[in-house]
């Protein structure tokens, strides 16, 4: 099994940090990796103008995201923590 433990760049906004967890998950993806680890928040990032960015919604529109992400680039199974 070949694992990337993934510690993206945090960026200012969503947006940004969510692309950049798609970009890990491709380049992941395109060294044949079973398992890559991101840490907690890494979709939305922590940046501390990120509070005034986020709604109920945004977490789970960028967990579903990455999860189709994911599932595009041929991952075998993904699960939700």
């Amino acid at each position: 099994m070949k694992i990337a433990i993934c510690q993206p760049h945090m960026f200012d906004t969503i947006e940004k940090n969510l692309e950049n967890v798609l970009q890990k998950i491709k380049t992941s993806a395109d060294n044949n990796v079973d398992l890559a680890v991101f840490p907690e928040c890494g979709s939305t990032g922590f940046h501390r103008n990120i509070p005034q960015q986020i709604n109920n919604k945004i977490p789970d529109d960028a967990f579903d995201k990455t999860k189709t992400y994911s599932k595009e680039k041929n991952s075998r199974s993904y699960r939700q923590p």
